[in-house]
């Protein structure tokens, strides 16, 4: 089964990546409602792969997706 990583801090993802040159497979990112609640999170895949729902589960929850390439 695909963990996702939790990426809190994208300005540590973006050091590493430059510090290292390896670009990240995958970032969960997080939407918040106007009011400043999470609303839900969502994976997100390194191009040219997209986040796939595997069909069951919750869709606010990124353990919920793939990433898979496009057909």
């Amino acid at each position: 089964a695909y963990t996702p990583r939790h990426d809190a801090d994208l300005n540590a993802v973006l050091r590493q990546w430059k510090a290292t040159g390896q670009a990240p497979e995958t970032l969960l990112v997080t939407r918040f409602t106007s009011g400043g609640k999470e609303d839900r999170k969502r994976l997100v895949c390194a191009y040219p792969k997209i986040a796939q729902y595997l069909g069951k589960g919750d869709i606010s929850d990124p353990r919920s997706f793939q990433c898979v390439n496009p057909q």
